[in-house]
């Protein structure tokens, strides 16, 4: 009776899945398997290892920090979905991306610096992060958490003089998005900080698309006959008036709507009904995943 040698596959150098019958080429001619190649296609990140000649480290030994960090998720009793997600993404970034290294040993200095070099450096985080925002760091794992929404500034392109052009709101999928106050309220603390005048005045103008998988929302100042090169001599002492905190609140509330009916809550809310997995069921899973 003949024998046939079985086939063998290269392993995934993403998962590490060696069971893969197709194999797809991704960038740096790495190897990948089917599901993840399905999964960059879909726009998600993806991480993999470089081809090399040496024979990739153990699972324990590549995949050490997520362990660390759903073992201090665990001790730590942490069952908010916001928390436990973006925590173990992070950390299983860890070790493939120079950059994210570097990130984690300056939140881990600054968490042991005092809680103004803490909050600077959360600060800066947030604004190069606006989803996510640093909570605590616990046994040198950093605990983040997905933030509801954002605000952010733009001004015209004017030297010498800062001239807000409009303020960009965002709306992320959340476990609870931001109610109407909380808009209003983040609004208006953005606009105090920057000096930038509100008014009840009924002009103003808004604008919204679903984008990247949130909510954007642009919100410009009252309509001005001003060309854009005299902005800054005209603005140079004050600054263009925007839409009333409550009445941004309420539009950003009419788009959002209801899980149940029209509106983009729908495609924000992760869960819509089901009671919140238990901690050691949905941090395992997630390791796992």
């Amino acid at each position: 009776m003949g024998t046939t040698e079985p086939k063998k596959y290269k392993q995934c150098a993403s998962c590490g899945s060696s069971g893969a019958r197709t194999l797809k080429i991704l960038a740096d001619e790495v190897l990948s398997c089917d599901g993840c190649a399905d999964r960059l296609r879909a726009g998600e990140a993806v991480s993999f290892w470089l081809p090399t000649n040496e024979e990739p480290p153990p699972p324990e030994q590549r995949f050490a920090d997520l362990f660390k960090a759903a073992r201090v998720l665990l001790e730590m009793g942490i069952s908010e979905e916001d928390q436990i997600y973006p925590t173990l993404a992070f950390a299983t970034e860890l070790g493939q991306w120079v950059e994210i290294i570097e990130e984690k040993e300056h939140l881990v200095s600054a968490w042991e610096g005092g809680s103004d070099i803490w909050a600077d450096a959360v600060g800066a985080f947030s604004r190069r992060c606006p989803s996510i925002r640093p909570v605590e760091v616990v046994d040198g794992v950093i605990i983040l958490e997905r933030m509801p929404m954002s605000v952010r500034i733009d001004n015209y392109p004017i030297q010498d003089v800062e001239v807000p052009r409009v303020i960009v709101l965002a709306i992320y999928p959340h476990t609870k998005p931001p109610t109407l106050e909380q808009i209003a309220a983040r609004y208006d603390r953005e606009l105090a900080a920057a000096d930038i005048p509100h008014t009840e005045s009924k002009e103003g103008r808004f604008e919204f698309s679903s984008r990247d998988g949130h909510l954007l929302i642009e919100v410009h100042h009252r309509r001005t006959s001003i060309p854009q090169d005299h902005m800054g001599v005209v603005f140079r002492d004050r600054k263009p008036e925007f839409p009333h905190p409550h009445l941004v609140g309420a539009f950003c509330e009419m788009l959002l709507g209801t899980t149940s009916k029209d509106g983009f809550v729908r495609f924000l809310v992760p869960r819509k009904r089901g009671p919140t997995p238990p901690p050691d069921t949905i941090i395992p899973a997630s390791v796992a995943f």
